[in-house]
């Protein structure tokens, strides 16, 4: 059953491609060609060294104006992609498909009367977003029926306004809906992809998740908003014994209290004495010292060899 399950997630992945590649575009509008490098507090050594970078790109304005016109062809590419998600849950629970394809009213009966026994693995805690998602399956699919027969306009703010066969008008979605349905279906689909959701993920997944609480009809899960620029801590190991290091986990929170009342999202880049880099999120690090062998590092701890920085 692993082995088809991978080939299941290979398949969504080949199919979602154009899909995600609309949406990398539309996301990123604005923001500058190359990114800018991350602000830093260089803890190594005996002293402090904090670097901190601000620019403005002067077309991001214009960019993101014109970008903004292919707004709902975003809408109706993260649409396509949970509908592609809805049926390799389907493919893993053994929904028969009698016909060879199931229609969309098939695939809307099949999330409303079930609970899917197996869902992939960044889905399934917690699995209150599933529901949610399927939610919004539910709630956006008249509006994407309307994208593709021409019965939906644009309005002045941005608002996608659409209509059913009968003229009736469709709740409308904001801008600002749109752009957090894309958002969200980003993360989704790359939690699906690689198998893993870290809690950075998760807990963009449920900011934006919140933001389209009046479309899924359920509560809000009470995210954080995420931050734009997470900060980089970097500091030594220690050596105490062969490939076996010891990190300051009290350094680390020490310095990160001292930087305001705000809570500040952070990663940890610990080097040992050859340049491996070993990174972690400080949320993640215990405030204390902690000893480990390099071979079997802490399950919050990454060892990458990637050379001093």
């Amino acid at each position: 059953m692993a082995r088809v399950a991978k080939q299941l997630l290979g398949q969504f992945e080949e199919d979602t491609a154009y899909e995600r590649f609309v949406l990398d575009a539309i996301a990123t509008a604005g923001q500058p060609p190359q990114p800018t490098p991350p602000p830093r507090d260089d803890l190594r050594g005996g002293g402090l060294s904090m670097f901190r970078h601000a620019s403005d790109w002067l077309a991001a304005d214009s960019v993101a104006q014109a970008i903004g016109r292919f707004r709902p062809l975003g809408f109706g590419a993260a649409y396509k992609v949970i509908d592609v998600l809805v049926e390799l849950v389907m493919r893993l629970n053994g929904a028969p498909c009698p016909k060879g394809r199931w229609t969309f009213a098939e695939k809307q009966k099949y999330v409303k009367a079930s609970r899917p026994a197996r869902v992939p693995i960044p889905l399934q805690v917690p699995r209150s977003h599933w529901p949610r998602i399927m939610g919004l399956y539910g709630a956006f699919l008249e509006p994407r029926h309307a994208l593709v027969h021409r019965r939906a306009t644009v309005q002045p703010d941005g608002a996608l306004a659409a209509v059913y066969r009968s003229g009736q008008s469709v709740p409308s979605v904001s801008k600002d809906e749109q752009d957090a349905f894309v958002q969200l279906t980003r993360e989704v689909a790359s939690a699906v992809i690689s198998a893993d959701a870290g809690r950075r993920r998760r807990g963009r997944i449920a900011w934006n998740l919140d933001l389209l609480y009046r479309h899924h009809g359920q509560r809000r899960l009470g995210a954080r908003k995420p931050r734009a620029a997470i900060r980089e801590i970097l500091v030594n190991l220690d050596p105490v014994g062969p490939g076996r290091w010891r990190l300051d986990g009290n350094l680390v929170h020490t310095h990160l209290r001292t930087q305001g009342e705000a809570p500040i999202d952070a990663d940890l880049i610990a080097y040992t004495t050859d340049g491996t880099a070993c990174r972690a999120i400080c949320d993640e690090v215990p405030d204390a010292l902690i000893e480990f062998n390099e071979a079997d590092p802490p399950d919050w701890l990454q060892v990458r060899n990637t050379g001093t920085e």
